[in-house]
C-alpha cells in the first residue's frame, strides 16, 4: 500500500473533519490555550488525550539494499527512481494520566511506502534473480510501521518541559522487484519488534509560540537485543525539529522537520520459514540494507 492511498483512508478523512469541527466550535481565545502533552496546563485533568495528524512530503536522501554477498548492490535512489518527492502522512495519539501528568503513553502509525518504476540500464542480481539490461521493472520499497512509547516529565517548568522515556517499535518491511514483462520477481518481507530509546524537550514563550525536539533511536549488535537467532547489526532512528502555537482553545498547529532511517546488516543462519525470505547464499543469507529520509511536514494535534 503506497503512501498516497494511506493518505486517503477514512482514519485520515476522519480525523481531519475533527480538526475541521474543533477548529469552528472552540474558542478562539489564543491566550487562553493550553498546548499539547509538553504543555498541559496547571489545573491537571485526571486523563487528557492529544491525537494529531500530519501531512507534507518526504525525500529519500539514501536507500541501499543487498541480498547474499555475490549478487549486487541496489541504490534505489541514483537506479530505482526514489529521486523524487513522495507524500508523507503520520498518525499518533499521546494520553496523559494522572492529576501532575507526569506520565505518558503514545501510540504511532507511520506509513513509509515508496512505489516507482525504473527501467535498467545494465543486467543486475537481485536476490537470486538476474534482471536483464532494459528491462522495466516495478519496485516497492515499504517500510511502514507502528510504535508505542512511555515517557515520564522529569522537568516540568512554566516554559520548559522535558520528557524521557523508551518505545517499541513493530517494523513492517515488504520490498518487491517485479518484472513487468518476464518472470523475474523478487519478494522481501518480515515483521518484527524493535526497541528504541525516546527523549523529548520543548520550550514555549509566553506568547505561547513553542519550539520542539524529539527523538527515538537504538543500536543494536547483539543477537539477544535485535530479537535474530544469529549475529546481526540494525539501528533506527526518528527525529524532528517541531515549531507551533495554539490555533483555538482545542488545539494547536505546528510546522515539523524530521528524519527517519536505519539499517540493518548481518548473515541470517537459520532456517527458512517462508517463502518470502531471501534466498541468496543458501544457508548464510547476507543482508545489507540502509534507508534515510528527511521529511517536511505541517501538522494539527487536538487537545482535550
Amino acid at each position: 500500500m503506497g503512501i498516497f492511498y494511506v493518505m486517503k483512508t477514512p482514519l485520515s478523512i476522519f480525523l481531519l473533519a475533527i480538526i475541521a469541527a474543533t477548529a469552528v466550535v472552540a474558542e478562539p481565545t489564543v491566550a487562553a490555550a493550553p498546548a499539547a502533552h509538553a504543555n498541559v496546563p496547571q489545573a491537571h485533568p485526571a486523563i487528557s488525550v492529544q491525537p494529531s495528524i500530519e501531512l507534507g512530503f518526504v525525500d529519500v536522501p539514501h536507500n541501499v539494499i543487498q541480498y547474499g554477498k555475490g549478487t549486487d548492490s541496489f541504490d534505489f535512489v541514483t537506479k530505482g527512481g526514489q529521486e523524487v518527492l513522495f507524500p508523507y502522512s503520520r498518525f499518533r495519539i499521546d494520553i496523559g494520566l494522572g492529576e501532575r501528568q507526569r506520565h505518558f503513553v503514545g501510540l504511532l502509525y507511520q506509513p513509509l511506502t515508496f512505489e516507482t518504476v525504473t527501467q535498467f540500464e545494465k543486467t543486475l542480481t537481485i536476490d537470486t534473480e538476474t534482471f536483464d539490461e532494459g528491462q522495466v521493472v516495478d519496485l516497492v520499497y515499504g517500510f511502514d510501521f507502528w510504535r508505542g512509547t512511555y515517557e515520564y516529565r522529569i522537568v516540568d517548568g512554566e516554559h520548559w518541559r522535558v520528557d524521557a522515556g523508551a518505545s517499541l517499535q513493530l517494523r513492517n518491511a515488504s520490498i518487491r522487484f517485479k518484472a513487468q514483462e518476464g518472470d523475474e520477481l523478487v519478494v522481501s518481507q518480515g515483521t518484527g519488534p524493535v526497541p528504541a530509546l525516546r527523549a523529548q524537550a520543548r520550550y514555549t514563550t509566553d506568547s505561547r509560540f513553542w519550539v520542539e525536539a524529539e527523538a527515538d533511536g537504538f543500536y543494536a549488535s547483539n543477537a539477544f537485543i535485535n530479537g535474530a537467532e544469529y549475529p546481526f547489526t540494525g539501528w533506527i532512528w526518528d527525529a524532528a525539529l517541531s515549531a507551533g502555537a495554539p490555533i483555538t482553545r482545542y488545539a494547536e498547529t505546528y510546522l515539523s522537520l524530521r528524519t527517519i532511517g536505519g539499517g540493518a546488516e548481518g548473515t541470517a543462519t537459520d532456517t527458512r520459514e517462508t517463502w518470502t525470505e531471501s534466498r541468496a547464499g543458501g544457508d548464510e543469507r547476507y543482508t545489507r540494507n540502509e534507508l534515510t529520509t528527511v521529511a517536511v511536514s505541517v501538522g494539527v494535534r487536538l487537545l482535550f
